[in-house]
């Protein structure tokens, strides 16, 4: 995640999402530079990287937790994967199968 500022919507709503996606490993920046990189624009962005797939998905919607929530939830799951205790739990968690 990038952050130019700590007044931001989406930094205060941050720590909410983080709490209710404990596995997801969260990180973030103030280095513009950085999210230039990643391909964010603007003063705030989040990048998912996800292990099972080359694709950056860059968040644009509102700056709240809900809405992150909603966005990145159907992205945590990969298409194809041995189906164990830890990741029904991700699958059946909020009828996520798409």
């Amino acid at each position: 995640a990038y952050f130019g500022s700590t007044d931001d919507a989406l930094y205060k709503d941050a720590p909410a999402f983080r709490l209710g996606h404990p596995k997801i490993k969260f990180y973030h920046t103030t280095d513009s530079d950085c999210a230039t990189q990643y391909g964010i624009s603007g003063s705030n962005g989040i990048v998912l990287f996800r292990k099972f797939d080359t694709e950056e998905n860059i968040y644009s919607g509102e700056p709240n937790h809900q809405a992150l929530d909603e966005w990145a939830s159907p992205l945590i799951i990969p298409k194809f994967f041995e189906l164990t205790e830890d990741e029904a739990d991700l699958v059946f968690k909020k009828d996520q199968m798409t």
